[in-house]
């Protein structure tokens, strides 16, 4: 049997989700990937952002992966990043607009940005991802900086969560 469920009566049906990973100074400092998310399930992402609490400084250039189950592969959920983050103040938000194809942007102090913008709009419609955990892929050192990460889902599955790492 074919559902007949438009997109609009399937998000009616569920409920969103959104978790908060706070952000570790020390993860940046070392300028190696680290985990943020563990996605169990499958889920529909709606959005992924971060938002620092402590000045970014040392011109990270980090983009977000999911290193998925099965099968075993490094996925990117964004291209790279749109520019060095150096001396980004607490507020200064991070996002892409859900297309893999695009950059992850920082945008203005806290304040989701629009199209006219440029940056942190959801254009890409939607992500779906299967169990795998969430990376920030990062290689470049900073010398201080903290970034707290959300991530807004939609369980599609009876047992899908998103989990912090």
């Amino acid at each position: 049997m074919t559902s007949t469920h438009t997109r609009e009566q399937l998000f009616q049906a569920k409920s969103w989700k959104t978790v908060r990973r706070p952000g570790v100074a020390a993860e940046w400092i070392t300028g190696a990937d680290f985990d943020i998310f563990t996605v169990t399930g499958v889920v529909m992402v709606k959005a992924l952002f971060g938002i620092t609490t402590t000045l970014i400084a040392g011109n990270i250039l980090p983009l977000i992966e999911i290193l998925t189950a099965v099968p075993a592969a490094t996925v990117p959920l964004c291209a790279v990043t749109g520019g060095n983050w150096n001396t980004d103040v607490a507020g200064t938000m991070y996002g892409w607009t859900g297309l893999v194809t695009d950059d992850l942007l920082a945008g203005a102090v806290i304040g989701a940005q629009g199209a006219a913008a440029g940056t942190n709009d959801w254009n890409g419609g939607f992500v779906v991802l299967t169990e795998g955990v969430i990376n920030v892929d990062n290689a470049v050192a900073s010398t201080a900086g903290v970034i707290d990460w959300y991530i807004t889902y939609l369980p599609m599955t009876p047992t899908a969560v998103i989990t912090v790492l």
